[in-house]
């Protein structure tokens, strides 16, 4: 047992070393599971919302505007309802800003149906005139409640950005764009949102982070609601998913020194970084606030439009997520694969490597050439056994080889797929070997190269289904999901690896004799997460079908019984947003009702300052 002792228990030992960032590496790695088990079951928004309005833009503008008065009143009588009305300050970095854009994101901090807030705006010597006039009307018209300044050098957003939060004056401070726009709602449920989530000792949330739509240089919509996940911090070192409306304790951000010069470009997410390390350092989980708070303005010149015309950002980017794993006593590289945007993580592996067993498990396919493609990998060492196909359930031939191994970690592998990667082994074990990690999982392509599995999503009553089946391996989806590194509820045993150790201490593949044929994997991975331990997917344990595979239900006595006993991780998988359909497609769910202001209504609110 050297590999492991050298590998995850080393890392483990180092980690609870004085002054090693011990309780952040484990805190934070922790974090996406906690915030999903530990919170309080928030009632989603959209249960808040009348059903009278149909879908988003679906009726008429006066029966949107009537729902939305309705969902307004709404909002004050539960705001009324809580104890805690924060301060939050606003702050927003501008320079040479279209005047229309910057005249409606402050007239839409104006329409907020929560008053107590403030407005921090620096120009970054951007030498129009304008928008000093602009800002002065605003600052006139809302005493006491406006901050601006104009910087007499420029010092780049990172720069304007600390002049902002140095005059903010709130409990919190959100970040937003000068061409955002924010819906009425939007800090009124983020106040909800930090009521509802409260600690028992009566600490608030120090990080929340809310949901988005992209609209277009006119203000119309563009495209699907961006519904996000709960807390994902793996997901969150390939790329800055959370995006705005963010909002933190301003006390942390002052701590933490504001935003970081040299990271221009991507100040927010090297920010948010550090800000929800410090969040799990302290105990406290990072909140998800599912509602669509905001409107980020896609335009040219903004990221939105077009991801590389901020390219400067890239190298800062990667940057601030190396120094993110440095500090938390998990140094890796970072970098990005040929014509892909998020950020690949290979987390350093010790010296001996740990040792992996390849077990090959009958599903009908091509054994013979499924071993010769997986003894193409450059790890070395790697043992590959077989499985017997003797009728016996699948789960006993893999947990007699997981009783007797000395590797480290167990890797399983249908004898119907191909590797196609030579550093498969590598990528899996890399995370594997994450303190809080107890099994990874691997992208499956079907024979055409479509999707056929990255990982496992829960459906609740209808059980698990492979995500994104059927969609295209690209970064063109949702959360780039079958390109990038990420927590999953659950992995098939198509390809898998898990954790020697963990999965013995908890019963192992056929723990429990319902499940000895199909869900024995995705039993495996649950039971590991109540004891702690999560599981991950990565894109690059890539593997494809030797040929189409016949596609089958589960008996359904094994589906009932993974119902029974799984119903609440199934029904509230944290990393499947409650406003999607129950699918593995993640598609927007057609019968919610989302607090979507309709375009002509936006202007009319903006044009008049008032909601009416």
């Amino acid at each position: 047992m050297a590999g492991r002792t050298r590998g995850k228990e080393a890392g483990r030992r180092v980690l609870a070393l004085p002054g090693v960032g011990s309780a952040v590496g484990r805190a934070v790695g922790r974090a996406g599971q906690a915030s999903g088990r530990a919170a309080p079951a928030l009632t989603s928004i959209y249960r808040r919302l009348p059903s009278s309005s149909g879908l988003p833009f679906g009726a008429t503008v006066q029966t949107q505007r009537r729902s939305l008065l309705e969902y307004y009143a709404r909002l004050d009588h539960y705001l009324a309802s809580v104890q805690y009305h924060p301060r939050i300050s606003i702050v927003v970095p501008t320079y040479r800003p279209v005047h229309r854009y910057l005249h409606e994101m402050v007239g839409s901090v104006a329409l907020q149906t929560y008053p107590n807030w403030q407005l921090c705006v620096v120009d970054d010597a951007g030498g129009d005139a304008e928008v000093t006039r602009i800002l002065a009307d605003f600052a006139a018209a809302h005493p006491g409640r406006v901050a601006f300044a104009t910087r007499v050098e420029n010092g780049h957003i990172a720069a304007a950005s600390n002049d902002a939060l140095a005059m903010a004056d709130g409990d919190y401070v959100a970040l937003l764009d000068h061409d955002d726009r924010l819906y009425p709602h939007a800090l009124a449920e983020v106040v909800l949102g930090l009521n509802a989530h409260r600690q028992p000792d009566g600490r608030f949330p120090a990080v929340l982070y809310t949901d988005e739509r992209m609209i277009d240089e006119d203000g119309a919509p563009i495209g699907e609601v961006w519904l996000k996940p709960d807390w994902m911090p793996l997901l969150h070192l390939t790329s800055n998913y959370t995006n705005h409306l963010t909002v933190y304790d301003r006390a942390m951000l002052v701590e933490l020194g504001g935003f970081r010069s040299g990271f221009d470009g991507s100040q927010d997410h090297d920010l948010m970084l550090r800000a929800t390390e410090a969040s799990a350092a302290a105990g406290v989980p990072v909140v998800h606030v599912p509602t669509i708070a905001y409107q980020w303005r896609s335009h040219p010149g903004s990221v939105a439009k077009d991801p590389g015309v901020k390219s400067y950002s890239i190298e800062p980017a990667m940057r601030a997520v190396a120094q993110a794993c440095q500090r938390r006593g998990r140094p890796a590289r970072v970098w990005r694969e040929a014509g892909i945007v998020a950020n690949r993580i290979d987390f350093a592996l010790p010296g001996p490597r740990p040792r992996v067993v390849v077990v090959i498990l009958p599903v009908g396919g091509d054994a013979d050439r499924c071993e010769a493609a997986l003894r193409t990998t450059d790890y070395p060492g790697l043992e590959v056994v077989r499985v017997p196909d003797d009728g016996r359930a699948p789960a006993a031939g893999l947990d007699e080889v997981l009783a007797t191994t000395a590797a480290d970690f167990l890797a399983v592998v249908a004898d119907d797929l191909d590797a196609d990667r030579h550093d498969w082994v590598a990528a899996m074990v890399g995370l594997a070997q994450l303190p809080e990690v107890g099994a990874v999982g691997g992208l499956v392509l079907e024979s055409g190269g479509s999707v056929a599995s990255a990982g496992l999503v829960g459906l609740g009553s209808a059980g698990t289904a492979p995500a994104m089946a059927g969609l295209p391996p690209t970064e063109e989806v949702y959360l780039a999901w079958p390109a990038s590194i990420h927590e999953v509820l659950a992995v098939p045993v198509d390809v898998m690896m898990v954790d020697v150790v963990a999965s013995r201490a908890v019963g192992g593949f056929g723990a429990d004799p319902a499940f000895a044929f199909f869900h024995f994997g995705t039993d495996l991975c649950l039971r590991l997460r109540e004891v702690g331990l999560g599981t991950v997917f990565t894109p690059y344990a890539e593997f494809s079908e030797q040929a189409p595979r016949m596609r089958y239900d589960v008996a359904l006595d094994e589906r009932s019984a993974l119902v029974a006993k799984w119903s609440h991780w199934l029904s509230s998988d944290p990393y499947m947003n409650p406003g999607l359909a129950r699918s593995g497609q993640f598609r927007v769910d057609p019968e919610l009702t989302f607090p979507e202001v309709p375009p002509v209504l936006f202007d009319t609110w903006l044009a008049t300052h008032r909601i009416g």
